[in-house]
């Protein structure tokens, strides 16, 4: 995780255009906060592929569209203390996990 999060960092000076990386993803306009961090900038430079994180989280949607070809290893729920954390009823760990790992330019949402 510190390696995305050191690139993204790294990568706020140089300049892109607004949603230039992301011409196959149709929700990509409503997600300012990429806008903000310079997401674009920072693809532009790595994508962190090869990298694995975490995400301490509330859980994920494992069945979300942008989260599907492999990407998701198995968790642990520390909530209900079971290997199950694909059960995210708040909806915010599949938002960060998304955040940071999302599959990109496949025509769904970011």
């Amino acid at each position: 995780m510190r390696r995305l999060l050191h690139v993204a960092a790294c990568a706020c000076a140089l300049a892109a255009p607004a949603g230039a990386l992301a011409a196959g993803d149709p929700l990509r306009d409503r997600q300012y906060g990429l806008d903000i961090v310079e997401a674009d900038a920072a693809h532009a430079i790595a994508t962190g592929r090869g990298a694995t994180i975490a995400i301490v989280d509330t859980g994920v949607q494992a069945s979300h569209p942008d989260l599907q070809d492999g990407r998701l290893l198995p968790g642990r729920d520390f909530v209900d203390n079971d290997g199950t954390p694909q059960d995210d009823v708040d909806g915010h760990g599949t938002h960060v996990l998304g955040i940071a790992g999302a599959s990109a330019n496949n025509d769904i949402g970011v």
